[in-house]
């Protein structure tokens, strides 16, 4: 990588401060910018930064970062009803913008950004978590290797009450009655990579009954909602997504079923199980193997290595415990992303989650939430 350094803005700094510190140890970061609109927010967050850089300063208001010209990026870590207006705001100042999931909720949305990304020339890429978390990081050595052989189908499931809590404060209750396959990316986009296809059509049940003034907040009278999808190849996959009513265990889960070998995760998990059968057809022939995935922070630059485990960033002695500390949140995946974001800027490429692909399985949630609504009728997924 060159020496190039980056002007970077976030913004949102509840789940913004997670990232702030990343981007001001990242060796081709300059400045770090940080916008809330809550004062506390981003003074907790300039402390976190200045651990590592005292080239960090908090912006009057996001228009005062659009209009700054040695800004290059925004990071968009604000409420998700913001995500597509900040996104086409940034990228029409002429920077390069990263959003948190999901990239929009409508398709109009969703075309207006990827206009929006064709027009300014600058980078889109969508912040999902689960695709740099430390176990995909395994399974896509393992589809890079081939050990799965032919992928024959895929399955992945996100259950998550958000009824109370962090969900439904004054800033976050937009969460309550939204549709479930809006927010699907978790589940779905695991798949995508695996079947290295897009999706082009979608059938969805919704299930289930919840409170009135949650199916009133947008209509959707569904607190769970489950899907067949057809990806382009031909393959299919089924995601199910719970968010309301529904006493369920948090889990993000997804299954990749090869012709060689097959893969199960499940959220917060210690290990990846896989099974496989070698050369026998019959149930004694199938074998288990647990494997601990190992943390990835060897691919990283050793600025960002620390931001792998839990504490990282306050622990002088780090470097001893990168193989044995907890992971950090979001199994390691922040440092990942960060740097997928700035290296595609510095080398002049499209990020590894670009415009289109988030613009294909943030518009098959929403196709999906479309079909359930008219009782399971197949919706193609519009291309971009």
């Amino acid at each position: 990588m060159n020496n190039k350094k980056l002007t970077i803005a976030v913004i949102g700094l509840g789940f913004g401060c997670e990232f702030a510190p990343i981007y001001a140890a990242h060796p081709n970061v300059d400045r770090v910018i940080l916008v809330d609109n809550n004062l506390a927010n981003a003074t907790r967050a300039l402390e976190k930064c200045k651990r590592f850089t005292n080239r960090t300063s908090i912006a009057d208001s996001f228009s005062a970062v659009l209009s700054d010209s040695t800004v290059d990026a925004v990071h968009v870590c604000t409420g998700i009803p913001s995500h597509a207006e900040l996104t086409i705001a940034t990228l029409q100042a002429g920077k390069h913008c990263a959003c948190a999931v999901p990239m929009a909720i409508s398709l109009e949305d969703i075309k207006k950004i990827v206009d929006a990304v064709r027009e300014s020339g600058k980078n889109y890429m969508l912040m999902e978590t689960e695709l740099y978390e430390t176990a995909f990081l395994y399974a896509r050595e393992m589809l890079k290797n081939n050990e799965f052989g032919r992928i024959q189908f895929l399955r992945g499931v996100h259950h998550q009450c958000m009824d109370h809590g962090a969900w439904n404060t004054k800033t976050t209750h937009y969460w309550q009655g939204m549709p479930p396959m809006w927010y699907i990316s978790h589940a779905l986009s695991p798949l995508c990579v695996a079947a290295g296809s897009p999706v082009r059509s979608v059938v969805c049940l919704g299930s289930g009954t919840m409170a009135e003034e949650k199916v009133q907040n947008y209509g959707n009278p569904y607190p769970v909602e489950d899907m067949l999808i057809r990806f382009e190849n031909g393959l299919a996959a089924e995601v199910s997504r719970a968010v309301h009513e529904c006493s369920v265990k948090q889990s993000e889960s997804y299954n990749i079923y090869g012709s060689k070998k097959s893969f199960m995760y499940e959220y917060r998990n210690e290990v990846w199980e896989q099974f496989y059968d070698e050369n026998a057809y019959d149930r004694v022939g199938f074998n288990t193997e647990v494997v601990h995935y190992p943390n990835r922070y060897d691919i990283l630059p050793e600025a960002l290595q620390r931001f792998t485990i839990e504490r990282g960033e306050l622990d002088e002695d780090w470097k001893n415990k990168l193989d044995t500390a907890p992971l950090s949140m979001h199994s390691a995946s922040h440092p990942h992303l960060c740097h997928e974001f700035i290296s595609s800027i510095i080398e002049e490429r499209k990020t590894a989650i670009d415009e289109i692909f988030s613009a294909n399985i943030t518009a098959t949630g929403i196709c999906a939430h479309e079909s359930a609504m008219k009782n399971g009728e197949i919706v193609t997924v519009p291309e971009f």
